[in-house]
């Protein structure tokens, strides 16, 4: 009968929060709820499309307008793409009219290779103020048919003589 040490079980519970989704920021507007909608499957290939819903509630009536964003991040930790409404130069949510409301994001054209990749998502004042992060709000996995390298699909047409 062996007993972890402590040092052991710090580890595991490093680990275990490397794994898991975490949230940070004051929630004056608040992701209530992530989910990729288009597909049940969760398991892509290069140049497939998917939708994701955010739902979300301004909790402070003070706040008029956020940006909200979003990276993708391979499970190793690497920043594959990251966005947000400011930098696509779209609309911010707008809260004139309304409290609560969704987004969809269309993810078109995938052009990442085979991996696990997680997404996250955040709502900021889109200059120094998170109101609310979510690391790992979706996880989806690539499968491609090449035994391509690197982190993306490039296009490309080989023309030999």
């Amino acid at each position: 009968f062996l007993m972890s040490s402590p040092l052991e079980k710090r580890t595991e519970t490093r680990k275990e929060k490397k794994n898991k989704r975490q949230e940070i920021g004051d929630k004056k507007v608040e992701i209530i709820n992530v989910e990729i909608i288009s597909s049940q499957n969760r398991v892509y290939r290069a140049g497939e499309s998917f939708c994701v819903e955010i739902s979300y509630r301004r909790n402070d009536a003070s706040i008029k307008e956020a940006v909200l964003g979003f990276n993708v991040i391979r499970s190793d930790g690497l920043c594959c793409y990251g966005t947000n409404t400011f930098v696509d130069k779209c609309n911010n949510l707008n809260f004139s009219n309304k409290d609560e409301g969704k987004v969809f994001v269309e993810i078109e054209n995938i052009m990442l290779l085979q991996g696990k990749y997680n997404m996250d998502f955040a709502l900021s004042d889109g200059i120094s103020t998170n109101y609310h992060y979510i690391y790992k709000a979706v996880q989806f996995e690539v499968s491609n048919l090449y035994d391509e390298l690197g982190t993306s699909r490039v296009e490309h047409i080989w023309k030999l003589n």
